[in-house]
């Protein structure tokens, strides 16, 4: 008979894209859940109408995960989309110092926005204009902001990075979805074997949370439901393999 064993970690969780191969690693995860559930609907009869049987069916596996870091990567899984490059025109916002030019009120812009032609600046009552920009100086004569005075101004810069779109006809492909923790021996409290969990295919939802919050860390969190592969009435296995030390002293 197997040792008395005492599981007090979380796991190592790896995702693989069955489509792409691609594979994350939620090296950082603080929760890897498994729950099953099932259909049980009575059979009663006789006198009584006493049990006589349990039917059983519509055996379910969920997944869910949390991860104390992002990636880029969980947005890719959340979308169905792939990363790419993406240029896209992002709003700015910059405060500046209405000036005296010989009498005449102007902005001078910072030096790296001396290419701007145009910038939305708003004024002191609250109302907004749309000013011509020349070679890196704004006329403010229109203005009721005074010498002096600060004020919001708001412009156009084209940025390119590497993201996801989030498109109403892609949703998220099958993945396959490994845990792995440690179990401890009871007896002599040092690990003892690895413990795993493997689900060939598992597709995620797509619906996902992202609240930010100064001061608090993002949490992301993966749901899965777990799918027979063709053919195989197998969900998933679990087994232990016998644990070896693989980190090295720094």
């Amino acid at each position: 008979m197997s040792r008395d064993q005492v599981i007090h970690d979380t796991c190592e969780v790896i995702i693989t894209d069955l489509v792409s191969k691609n594979v994350i690693a939620i090296g950082y995860a603080q929760t890897a859940g498994l729950e099953q559930t099932l259909t049980e609907d009575e059979l009663r009869g006789g006198i009584g109408n006493k049990l006589a049987y349990m039917i059983r069916s519509a055996k379910d596996i969920s997944l869910n995960v949390t991860s104390a870091t992002f990636k880029p990567e969980f947005m890719a899984l959340f979308s169905g989309d792939k990363i790419k490059e993406y240029t896209e025109k992002i709003t700015r916002m910059v405060y500046l110092t209405v000036t005296d030019n010989a009498g005449a009120k102007e902005i001078k812009l910072p030096a790296k926005l001396n290419t701007l032609t145009t910038i939305r600046v708003e004024d002191t009552d609250g109302t907004q204009h749309e000013l011509t920009a020349t070679a890196g100086v704004v006329e403010a004569t229109t203005l009721k902001a005074e010498i002096g005075d600060e004020l919001e101004a708001f412009y156009l810069e084209e940025v390119t990075g590497k993201g996801v779109a989030f498109k109403t006809n892609k949703f998220p492909n099958k993945f396959k979805v490994e845990y792995r923790t440690v179990a401890y021996d009871r007896e002599l409290a040092n690990i003892s074997e690895n413990l795993h969990f493997v689900f060939p295919e598992a597709i995620p939802s797509g619906a996902f949370n992202l609240a930010l919050q100064n001061g608090e860390a993002y949490i992301p969190e993966f749901n899965f439901r777990v799918t027979a592969p063709k053919g195989c009435n197998t969900l998933g296995k679990t087994f232990s393999t016998p644990y070896t030390d693989e980190e090295e002293d720094c």
